[in-house]
């Protein structure tokens, strides 16, 4: 486009020139084209749908007959590997003393269905070691031979133990081998390794380490619910699915919902999942006839409902934490990317718009009517709710364009995750996010309290400081050579550093302009007086 803008100058050099404002006008416009192109302007990053190669690397220790007597790991590997898509592929491998694979990658979907599941049953609790090093290895290894090239490769390595071969000084070699060559191929071959722990005895230094070397995540499932959540949130963080937000066991279900899945926890082994239709009716596992898929475990119930009724559904008998995973044609999308790694102390930019075949729906009757929340709970169970806003205004980019934001201060070292809800009174959807922000360099001062911010709506409530005793101190005289203190966070509504990059563009576009335009109206009105000057002296020399 520069080029064509230069050019159409070039072009004009060889005409008449107009004159007076009309030449101001023109090269002021040509020149605002020219610096319009330096301007940033912010892209949106598309959904990632596609296609995933997932080895599960499973523990087949001893000790795992004690801490997952249930073996409900096979239950919960089994979720996964149903949720993933058709052209997705899944393996296992098995290991305790070394790493066995029992299956190859194979596509999921029910046409391998029986397949998988039969490798998931076949995992035991029998071996005598737990060889970190060999598991992740031998992953690595099937990854590397039958992984697909154009694909994004995961590892979930599932352990209750340490590294323990039987000898300690080849425990330490092998630890060391993991860390410093294993752990740097992975990352330059882009794979990523999801680490669970079944007990706080495991390694989850280690643990911890290989998930952030790779860039994935470390979790720690204690119970069947902790299992489920966490092979949940590997599958959302693989696939990015379309989510119905459920709410007391109840979840609305849109016209333009071609498929629903819902994975439902139960309170125990022996209790019963049903679903109560719109019309009324109660759907079982029994019932539910031969067009519904209802896979039924221990620890919670799966059912797939192809082209569901629309309207209000509940799952009863439900201990909550439910999950429902959509098929549709206008879904929910963030720029937001899954389990990113964030500094401390630097605000999170929440980004949100509704999409129909890739693109941002800008309807401005749907949109009017349709509410865009995120709701961030930190480590330790704080719930902060923000309303996304598409106004230009608490870090939304520019306003009226479809896409709703809001900045978040996530302070708290850990993982926090995101739910980000559009809701309106015909639909709902829900994109679900986990950031891992890092720990201060150096440890910060505590804050003091202060007072609510404008527009913080919705944080969950502090209970009220006690009344003091004794009037406050003075405040303290400053001592020279004493640092100065940190300057305050911007209140809400504050500009970001989003804002400031444009804000500077737009200056700098407004000064150039205004440069020119002075420039060229100096130039105007000597080339006039020039002019005038030439036709007096004309006169005299003609006198």
């Amino acid at each position: 486009m520069h080029w064509v803008v230069m050019g159409s100058f070039r072009q004009s050099a060889g005409r008449r020139r107009p004159r007076g404002w009309t030449s101001a006008l023109a090269v002021v416009l040509g020149a605002g084209m020219l610096v319009g192109l330096l301007v940033p302007r912010p892209a949106l990053a598309e959904p990632d749908h596609g296609q995933v190669d997932v080895v599960l690397v499973m523990d087949s220790s001893g000790s795992m007959r004690k801490n997952d007597p249930h073996r409900l790991r096979v239950p919960a590997a089994k979720m996964l590997m149903s949720l993933l898509g058709t052209d997705d592929r899944v393996g296992l491998v098995s290991f305790s003393d070394d790493g066995y694979p029992v299956l190859h990658l194979t596509p999921a979907g029910d046409a391998h269905r029986r397949r998988l599941f039969h490798a998931a049953d076949r995992v035991s609790s029998k071996g005598a070691y737990t060889n970190l090093y060999a598991a992740v290895a031998k992953g690595e290894a099937l990854l590397e031979s039958e992984g697909r090239a154009d694909t994004r490769k995961i590892l979930v390595l599932m352990s209750d133990g340490k590294m323990d071969v039987g000898d300690h000084s080849r425990d330490g070699l092998l630890d060391r081998r993991l860390r410093h060559v294993l752990l740097p191929r992975l990352k330059k071959q882009h794979i990523q390794v999801y680490t669970i722990a079944f007990t706080a005895a495991s390694d989850t230094a280690l643990m911890k380490k290989i998930a952030a070397s790779t860039e994935g995540l470390f979790q720690l499932a204690r119970s069947d619910h902790d299992l489920q959540s966490v092979f949940g949130t590997i599958f959302e963080s693989a696939k990015r699915p379309d989510m119905l937000p459920i709410k007391g066991g109840r979840f609305l279900v849109d016209a333009a919902v071609k498929e629903v899945t819902i994975v439902a926890s139960k309170a125990s082994a022996d209790a019963h999942i049903a679903l109560k239709t719109p019309g009324g009716r109660d759907l079982t596992a029994a019932s539910a006839g031969p067009h519904v898929r209802w896979f039924v475990s221990p620890g919670f119930d799966m059912i797939t409902l192809p082209e569901p009724e629309a309207g209000s559904w509940q799952i009863v008998a439900s201990k909550g934490g439910d999950k429902a995973y959509v098929v549709t044609n206008m879904g929910l999308q963030t720029d937001l990317k899954q389990h990113a790694h964030i500094g401390p102390d630097k605000p999170t930019l929440v980004d949100a718009w509704l999409s129909r075949k890739g693109a941002v729906i800008k309807t401005p009757a749907l949109l009017a009517n349709t509410r865009f929340t995120v709701e961030a709970t930190a480590p330790g169970g704080t719930v902060t709710r923000r309303t996304l806003m598409d106004i230009g205004e608490n870090g939304d980019k520019a306003g009226h364009d479809g896409v709703f934001s809001r900045s978040l201060d996530l302070a708290k070292p850990g993982l926090h995750k995101l739910r980000i809800i559009a809701k309106s009174a015909t639909f709902e959807r829900e994109k679900n996010v986990v950031l891992q922000v890092a720990a201060p360099s150096h440890p910060a001062a505590p804050a003091k309290a202060s007072a609510p911010q404008p527009g913080a709506d919705d944080r969950t409530p502090k209970p009220p400081a006690p009344a003091q005793s004794k009037p406050p101190k003075p405040a303290a005289k400053k001592v020279s050579g004493t640092k100065p203190a940190k300057p305050a966070d911007p209140p809400a509504g504050a500009p970001g550093p989003e804002h400031s990059i444009i804000a500077k563009a737009v200056a700098g576009f407004v000064a150039v302009n205004l440069v020119l335009l002075l420039g060229l109206l100096g130039y105007v009105w000597w080339r006039r007086r020039s002019q005038s000057a030439a036709s007096e002296s004309a006169e005299e020399d003609g006198d």
